[in-house]
């Protein structure tokens, strides 16, 4: 199975995709260092210190590379995990409340074929569920000012958070998203 999780950097996709990754037992992929290895970007933008990646080139590359990995309608596990997950999707839910509420089985078996990529680029991959990180903007602001991100930088994500860019795009990939509010 293969779990995306997305949204504006600063939202928590890392937190909640360790955190997701050893509650089912998935493995756990770093998109964006991925694209630093692979040099999977076309350049790099001094000035909002951000590399430009081609997202043709990097849904080709995953796609590839994630053949292996597939929802298997004969785990029990998997087949109750994409229950909840679709129980919830198009839903808005807290970050707490979803690890105390959802009833999640950990997969040892099989676990080579499940894995969960965190990146605000992930949803350009195809993907059986894509979990979309939310927060508000007084939380993102603090943040990446903690990142000591430039002012440009923030305003942007602050902005791209506003308007719902990650899930927005998300919908328009045709993707099963579950929100997540952190």
């Amino acid at each position: 199975m293969i779990i995306t999780i997305t949204g504006t950097p600063g939202t928590g996709k890392t937190y909640f995709a360790k955190l997701l990754a050893k509650k089912i037992g998935y493995r756990y992929l770093d998109l964006n260092g991925m694209i630093k290895a692979e040099r999977l970007y076309d350049g790099y933008d001094r000035k909002d210190k951000t590399f430009d990646v081609d997202t043709k080139k990097l849904s080709r590359f995953l796609n590839m590379l994630l053949k292996k990995y597939s929802y298997n309608k004969d785990d029990p596990n998997q087949k109750n995990n994409i229950k909840v997950f679709h129980g919830l999707m198009d839903k808005s839910i807290d970050l707490k409340k979803f690890f105390q509420k959802s009833k999640l089985r950990y997969t040892r078996k099989n676990s080579v074929n499940n894995i969960i990529i965190d990146s605000h680029l992930s949803h350009y991959i195809d993907s059986d569920i894509c979990f979309v990180m939310r927060t508000s903007i007084d939380k993102l602001s603090k943040r990446l000012k903690k990142r000591k991100y430039p002012k440009k930088k923030i305003m942007d994500n602050v902005e791209s958070e506003i308007f719902g860019l990650c899930l927005e795009e998300a919908k328009a990939l045709k993707h099963k998203c579950v929100i997540i509010n952190n």
